[in-house]
């Protein structure tokens, strides 16, 4: 997961009490969103600690994000129409006729 973000793997062990101990050396913009993906990857097992290496130059691009959200912005009764032209755009977790209510 830290290889995409531009990160370099610089030292790996095993523990006495069976874990693995990784260290990398990751530009800040890599971490950056990271640590939900990292615990969601080690089920909340996971511990991780950073530290200011140093100033280095751009190691290149970062990937770009792979999916994102749809949120809707109006209050009111889901209907098969929608849900049709959001479903190709991502993944559903209502259904048709579900109402919607805003909080604000």
């Amino acid at each position: 997961m830290l290889g995409s973000r531009r990160g370099q793997m610089m030292d790996m062990h095993d523990t006495n009490d069976g874990s693995v101990r990784l260290a990398y050396l990751v530009p800040t913009r890599g971490l950056l969103g990271f640590r939900y993906q990292f615990l969601t990857a080690t089920r909340g097992m996971g511990v991780i600690h950073t530290l200011f290496h140093s100033y280095l130059p751009m190691t290149g691009a970062m990937t770009a994000r792979s999916n994102g959200s749809l949120v809707s912005w109006e209050a009111g009764e889901t209907t098969n129409f929608g849900l049709k032209n959001a479903e190709e755009r991502g993944v559903l977790f209502c259904e048709p006729g579900w109402r919607y209510m805003r909080a604000w």
